[in-house]
């Protein structure tokens, strides 16, 4: 039990130390409030905030795919990756996860948990093509830990807190953009030529048309709808315009809070992905396979990646490896107390440890396997 618990201690130091930053800001809020004289306890009130803005933030955002560019694995395109995935889910009991394709360059693999339907597995082509039967099962059984601990959640909701003062009303307003976009709908279906309040409709004038086409609604109705929609409409503009000084005001905080409290969440990631590793490898019961494959890869990340899949740093929290070569230690100038401290900021600002830290680790499991 002490074992378990000195494994896990990492991940949870980290997390309480999310939660600690937080608390932090109120116990300085509230003595500065008793010192002025104002009752202390409401500087409890943006630790509060910070909990309720994570939860909210999970309910309202939308928990879309990493990358549009993906598309399934069926079982004739690969087999040896499936039996691979069989094998593993039958030794975890997990329910087995859809298999996708996406089109970064460099071998890598991302773990995704939608609100609803199975997970994904997201793997490149040159993962398959590099790595083994026994190396592609260590990466397979890292992204499955990844699901098993629920990491996109525990990752997420440690940024909720420590970004709910501008995530809140980003996601309000895409609310209020959803619902702009629902409601000219249903004006176009009623006959109506108007815009949707915000340009925020992608390809409208196609949609337009589209919309028509599919047939308008019954005279009576158009007009039965027209005056709720345009009054709907107007609440929609003005909730928008009240909005604006809460993002402001959140925005502020944000700048004010984001050093430390980025630094906290990125450290959680990174510790995130050392107990991924030690779960695959206890999995596999192979360390040493997980450390070869994660250098052969690491031999092959790409120094940047194509225009099109900007979007992959939404996904570097849970691959594998980042997606872009990071900076090494000997390219920097300056002195050697200036290379020390860029090497430390980029150390605190990345996703993943050192690949060697990594590598380290896997070593000393292996050598604590072999001693019993």
């Amino acid at each position: 039990m002490f074992a378990r618990f000195r494994s896990s201690w990492p991940v949870l130091s980290a997390l309480l130390l999310v939660l600690g930053v937080s608390a932090a800001y109120s116990l300085a809020l509230c003595a500065l409030l008793w010192w002025a004289g104002l009752p202390w306890w409401i500087g409890l009130v943006p630790f509060g905030l910070s909990l309720i803005g994570a939860e909210t933030l999970h309910v309202l955002g939308e928990n879309k795919p990493p990358t549009k560019d993906t598309f399934v694995i069926e079982r004739d395109d690969d087999p040896r990756v499936h039996a691979v995935l069989d094998r593993l889910c039958a030794l975890t009991d997990q329910e087995r996860p859809v298999l996708c394709l996406y089109g970064a360059e460099g071998p890598n693999a991302v773990a995704h948990a939608p609100d609803r339907g199975p997970a994904c597995v997201y793997v490149t082509p040159a993962l398959l093509e590099r790595l083994d039967n026994e190396q592609l099962e260590a990466v397979l059984a890292h992204e499955l830990a990844h699901l098993a601990h629920r990491d996109q959640r525990v990752i997420a909701f440690a940024e909720g807190m420590s970004q709910w003062m501008v995530n809140l009303p980003s996601a309000a307003l895409d609310l209020i953009y959803r619902a702009d976009e629902g409601l000219w709908v249903v004006a176009v279906r009623s006959g109506a030529s108007w815009n949707p309040v915000f340009d925020t409709v992608e390809d409208k004038e196609e949609k337009r048309e589209r919309i028509r086409r599919s047939g308008l609604l019954p005279l009576p109705v158009r007009f039965l709808v027209r005056g709720p929609v345009l009054l709907a409409r107007v609440l929609l503009g003005i909730a928008a315009v009240a909005l604006l000084p809460a993002t402001l005001i959140g925005m502020i905080l944000f700048v004010l809070t984001a050093l430390p409290s980025q630094i906290v969440v990125l450290r959680l990631v990174r510790r995130r992905e050392l107990a991924a590793d030690r779960a695959a490898a206890e999995l596999t019961g192979a360390p040493a396979v997980l450390a070869s494959a994660l250098a052969s890869m690491t031999e092959a990340i790409p120094a940047s990646q194509p225009q099109s899949l900007r979007d992959l740093r939404a996904m570097e929290a849970l691959s594998i490896l980042p997606h872009t070569r990071p900076h090494r230690r000997g390219k920097d100038g300056g002195d050697g107390f200036g290379r020390r401290l860029l090497a430390l900021g980029r150390r605190a600002f990345s996703t993943h440890p050192p690949v060697a830290v990594r590598l380290d680790a896997l070593r000393d499991l292996t050598a604590r396997r072999l001693a019993g």
